[in-house]
């Protein structure tokens, strides 16, 4: 798909329309879904485990988990409708509500709000 879009905007058209052969059609998706086994517990993905692996102290002599954050500063911020969006977000893409147990695998954890501090 990418090696044949040529620009920006013909990507973006492809990918609006579900068209990664040339032909679009109703429901068609890029990415099939995928969802857990039926106990609900799915693997890390390979880079998932690696940022895991970097964490454990008995595999490296500087444990540090892979963090990225960013600040910002934003004038008369409704902080109650970014929560409401963030809450929007987590429900759409159950993929941020993942929980890692005990053995290393992840499932989908609860919706509802999450607490964000603002």
């Amino acid at each position: 798909l990418l090696r044949e879009s040529h620009d920006p905007a013909t990507l973006a058209g492809r990918l609006a329309r579900g068209d990664e052969d040339g032909t679009a059609g109703p429901g068609r998706r890029l990415v099939p879904a995928a969802g857990p086994a039926g106990d609900g517990l799915f693997s890390p993905t390979a880079l998932q485990q690696a940022y895991l692996a970097g964490k454990e102290e008995e595999l490296t002599p500087d444990a540090v988990g892979c963090h990225h954050y960013r600040e910002y500063t934003v004038r008369d911020l409704d902080a109650g409708r970014l929560r409401a969006a963030w809450a929007a977000v987590r429900e759409r893409h159950p993929v941020l509500r993942c929980v890692l147990t005990p053995d290393g695998r992840l499932r989908i954890g609860a919706g509802g709000d999450a607490a964000v501090p603002v």
